[in-house]
């Protein structure tokens, strides 16, 4: 089970990872923003960024380690196939 989930968090993560680099570099020109825009918008490309960040630290351990440890664990050796 363990071989199985490394094998398919690997094939998924350059995706994920591509994908939130496209979204954080779309927010990048937020940072950049001065006066009362950059008041208002910094925040919350910050909380975004922080978000992203965030989920991308957990999809690397966290969902792994909880996957390979709830999910079910099947003996292909012993099972019949009809």
């Amino acid at each position: 089970m363990d071989v199985e989930v490394n094998h398919s968090a690997s094939r998924m993560m350059n995706s994920a990872v591509f994908g939130q680099i496209i979204i954080l570099i779309v927010y990048l020109p937020i940072f950049s923003l001065e006066g009362i825009e950059g008041k208002m918008f910094k925040p919350m490309a910050q909380t975004v960024a922080f978000a992203l960040l965030g989920a991308f630290i957990l999809s690397l351990t966290y969902i792994p380690m909880m996957s390979a440890l709830f999910l079910r664990k099947r003996n292909f050796a012993q099972e019949k196939y009809f």
